[in-house]
């Protein structure tokens, strides 16, 4: 039952559509320093910075916004695929409503999770190994306050707290939707809210640090 789920989550185009996208989103946040790249100039700023500006700190920066619509494209739906299609029905005389349930959780979130986790860690290899410049020195951005000891002396790992957080974002996201298909028959509704619920709490938050 868990082969099978994850086969149909990770083997499917949705899946990869979702990958493709989301690095696509990060290249369009850094598109100044691959066009900086392609010219042969030297863009100012360290990797990292230039990760985390594509990431959520620059205002091109459109994943910081969309994960939740990545984190559901994959596989989220597919459990109102199988009460519609009755493809639930065969995979229940298969193995019990349990398993089911448990590989369709692990599938679904495993999913979202990778669906933002392969195109960050991916945009922060390229920003790494092929956007890098030869500043040695790292500057502190604007308004970043968490772990500013590692940011200076670990930068990668710093990154990769991004990307992991990234990932749990997806997989919690995904999730939310999955539960939401359960209950609610359209399943665009059941996609769309997860994105509404993230734009309004951003929102507050952004009211409540402000106030």
């Amino acid at each position: 039952m868990v082969k099978i789920e994850l086969y149909r989550a990770f083997c499917s185009k949705s899946f990869w559509t979702a990958c493709i996208l989301g690095f696509v989103m990060l290249v369009i946040g850094g598109w100044e320093y691959v066009e900086y790249y392609f010219t042969g100039y030297v863009s100012q700023g360290t990797y990292l910075e230039k990760f985390l500006v594509s990431y959520g700190y620059g205002a091109a920066s459109l994943i910081a916004v969309m994960f939740p619509v990545l984190a559901v494209v994959p596989y989220c739906m597919s459990y109102r695929k199988d009460m519609d299609s009755g493809f639930r029905v065969y995979l229940n005389i298969k193995g019990s409503v349990g398993k089911y349930r448990s590989a369709k959780l692990l599938a679904v979130s495993g999913s979202g999770f990778s669906a933002l986790f392969i195109p960050c860690l991916l945009w922060l290899l390229i920003c790494c190994f092929i956007l890098k410049t030869g500043k040695t020195e790292f500057s502190i951005i604007h308004g970043i306050y968490f772990a500013e000891g590692l940011y200076t002396y670990a930068p990668f790992l710093y990154g990769m707290i991004y990307v992991c957080n990234a990932g749990l974002q997806g997989a919690v996201f995904s999730v939310l939707a999955l539960g939401l298909s359960s209950v609610i028959k359209n399943k665009y509704l059941a996609a769309f809210l997860p994105f509404c619920y993230c734009i309004f709490t951003a929102a507050v938050l952004d009211t409540y640090n402000m106030a």
